[in-house]
């Protein structure tokens, strides 16, 4: 009898005694998840690599823009400076500048009057 049973189903390992076609059905079962895990899982790695260079580009896109906002403000600053000594510039000829005079040896400062000192004298 045990060797009928034998030939007749074959124990899993689980201790389930089942027919010969079930364990061919469950082992090709076994096959199929199993190179569906493997397909998963190579496209999983697919999109991992993806993910990451998507990153790397991220991160190398944001580097340059950093650089390029850096730039800029920087372009602006010296805009501003440029824009702000002539208007300086301007003011000090209307205003008035201090002077250095030089009489022989000796060096003296001195006051230079613009054009609105002028204007305010004469009125």
């Amino acid at each position: 009898r045990q060797a009928i049973a034998k030939n007749a189903g074959v124990q899993t390992d689980a201790g389930m005694v089942v027919g010969i076609d079930e364990f061919n059905a469950m082992a090709e079962a076994a096959k199929t998840a199993s190179r569906q895990q493997e397909v998963l899982q190579a496209d999983l790695d697919v999109q991992h690599r993806q993910m990451q260079d998507a990153q790397q580009q991220s991160s190398s896109y944001a580097t340059k823009a950093r650089a390029a906002l850096i730039d800029a403000l920087r372009q602006a600053t010296n805009l501003e400076r440029a824009t702000n000594r002539g208007k300086l510039a301007v003011d000090m000829t209307r205003l008035g500048r201090p002077i250095i005079q030089r009489r022989g040896a000796t060096v003296t400062e001195g006051f230079e009057e613009g054009s609105a000192f002028r204007e305010l004298r004469l009125k």
